[in-house]
């Protein structure tokens, strides 16, 4: 069940994603909304952050270290990664490792 809910509020967000392209880096777009992923109650995070969290879970999955995840995140945003980046990462590092994980 746990997985299946996953891949459901993934589907969701890219549907969501898709429907606001003009989303840049800059500024975070009011009308794309914010995410809370299943195990995780009392955490929402912004598009952006969201996204973060899919990459730690992400290199969760394939077997990577947190350290590299949050020292390769860094180093695409030019050694600039913000803490609130960072711990999204962390989070969904820990979301893979806590039992969420597997294959989506």
């Amino acid at each position: 069940m746990g997985n299946r809910s996953w891949k459901m509020g993934l589907d969701k967000m890219f549907s969501d994603t898709h429907k606001h392209n003009s989303a840049v880096h800059t500024g975070y777009p009011d009308q794309a909304g914010y995410f809370r992923f299943e195990n995780e109650p009392n955490k929402i995070y912004n598009l952006f952050d969201a996204g973060n969290h899919m990459w730690g879970y992400w290199m969760g999955q394939n077997q990577w270290s947190l350290k590299a995840a949050l020292r390769g995140a860094n180093i695409n945003e030019g050694g600039d990664d913000t803490k609130a980046d960072q711990e999204a990462i962390k989070n969904g590092f820990n979301y893979f490792i806590g039992g969420a994980g597997g294959s989506w």
